[in-house]
């Protein structure tokens, strides 16, 4: 996938008992370098703050904690980052249904090794 150094990409986050938006984060791809291209959250006071006392004075500050910042190679796609708010929300959607389908999954092979109708193992170490 091809971006620009400057584009804005957005993540949508969903609330976990209603499964509605909850919040909408605001990502800036700000260098390409290595082969990887850079994308910072843009979040008021924390990444993109108030340079001086004159007035519309703001940039990035200096110092951006990891936890703030995603990488990809070039040629490959930002996970859960997207163009447009709908296309992310469509997309936190989509992991959220697949995240749930491996969870379920994992509980249902887990549940059959509980259940009565599962293999059952008598006090001699055979099987019945």
């Amino acid at each position: 996938m091809k971006y620009k150094i400057g584009e804005t990409l957005w993540l949508c986050t969903l609330d976990d008992e209603t499964g509605r938006p909850s919040s909408y984060d605001q990502f800036v791809v700000r260098t390409k370098r290595g082969g990887k291209f850079f994308a910072v959250l843009k979040e008021k006071g924390l990444t993109w703050v108030k340079k001086s006392k004159r007035h519309g004075d703001w940039g990035w500050d200096d110092s951006i904690p990891d936890y703030c910042r995603y990488s990809c190679k070039v040629g490959e796609k930002f996970e859960g980052l997207e163009r447009t708010k709908p296309h992310a929300l469509r997309t936190a959607k989509r992991l959220r249904a697949a995240r749930e389908k491996r969870m379920q999954k994992r509980y249902n092979a887990e549940a059959s090794w509980r259940s009565p109708g599962g293999p059952v193992v008598d006090t001699k170490g055979g099987e019945s």
